[in-house]
């Protein structure tokens, strides 16, 4: 008896769950390695990822996080927030959304299911990703302009001139 009580309140807790679920994750490229990767530091762009959601369609809200925010409600610069998944075979849903920029700090992303969070209603658990945005990477420096030694000296096809010397017909020499 008490076998089929702790039983029913199981599948009870499961169906009322039913449209909660999926992962979602956050990395730095468009496609991970492995698959599933979560990457909790990020730069410059980043993008989320969600798997196995029932629903095919939802939007993502994105929120200032402690310590270095207080769940303001944020919305990043590049791809727009809704999703559409894409069917994964399972009777499930998948999608990837990005790139985003977000300046240095630390977030956290909902992920609402059109059917399962109406409207992103705020009342009810939605999947949810907490994540670092690092200072964007400093590009390299270009290669430093190649320097030429053969100006003035004599050129032919053998000893060619640099590239922005030219051989004198007269001369014979790089100039």
């Amino acid at each position: 008896m008490l076998r089929s009580i702790v039983l029913l309140v199981l599948l009870a807790s499961c169906l009322a769950q039913d449209n909660n679920r999926g992962t979602v994750k956050v990395h730095a490229d468009s496609s991970a390695d492995p698959d599933r990767k979560n990457e909790p530091h990020v730069s410059c762009d980043f993008y989320v990822q969600g798997f196995g959601f029932r629903d095919p369609s939802g939007t993502l809200r994105f929120f200032t996080w402690a310590p270095t925010g207080d769940g303001t409600p944020i919305t990043p610069t590049g791809d727009n927030l809704v999703w559409t998944g894409t069917p994964d075979g399972d009777g499930e849903f998948d999608f990837l959304k990005g790139p985003y920029q977000l300046p240095a700090g630390h977030y956290r992303v909902n992920v609402y299911t059109d059917d399962g969070h109406p409207g992103g209603n705020s009342s009810q658990k939605a999947k949810s990703k907490v994540f670092w945005v690092d200072e964007c990477a400093a590009p390299p420096p270009p290669p430093p302009a190649p320097t030429c030694s053969n100006a003035g000296q004599a050129c032919s096809s053998y000893a060619p001139c640099c590239a922005y010397l030219a051989c004198n017909a007269y001369t014979g020499l790089c100039a």
